[in-house]
């Protein structure tokens, strides 16, 4: 609805906690035992997931952190502290390699409860030897021209 509204780069906040909302309520539509979370974008859903987790409304609640926070909230001693408490309401966090799991561990201290998976998804030789192929149809329309890697 607000992205209808509000133009492009506008009332990102109102957009942000509209999709929250939207995100946390089809949860509690779909039940699922399991809800994973991805990156920054989804913390504004965590406070209200941790909640369901807590009262037995979900089972399990990931968070897929495999870009690290920015700094501004890193720094910041209540930002850090809110994103602890989100960190230490889920069951796992994942960190895409160790040196970004190392810095959370540094920043948060022996605060951490939550055990942090590390998956270490860099790409590797099998990867890379597999050939290029020409994209499908419909998804060089929806580019619709414009680059991706």
């Amino acid at each position: 609805m607000s992205r209808r509204v509000l133009p492009q780069r506008r009332g990102l906040a109102l957009k942000t906690l509209e999709m929250s909302l939207r995100f946390v309520s089809q949860v509690v539509r779909s039940r699922p035992d399991a809800v994973w979370c991805h990156n920054m974008e989804t913390a504004g859903c965590l406070p209200a997931l941790i909640l369901l987790r807590k009262v037995g409304f979900i089972k399990r609640l990931v968070w897929d952190q495999h870009e690290l926070p920015p700094d501004s909230v890193l720094a910041n001693l209540v930002a850090r502290a809110v994103l602890l408490g989100m960190v230490n309401g889920c069951d796992y966090v994942i960190c895409a390699n160790e040196h970004r799991r190392e810095l959370l561990l540094q920043r948060f201290g022996g605060r951490l409860r939550t055990p942090m998976v590390v998956l270490e998804n860099y790409p590797d030789a099998e990867f890379v030897a597999v050939p290029r192929h020409e994209l499908p149809s419909d998804v060089q329309d929806w580019l619709g021209g414009n680059p991706y890697i």
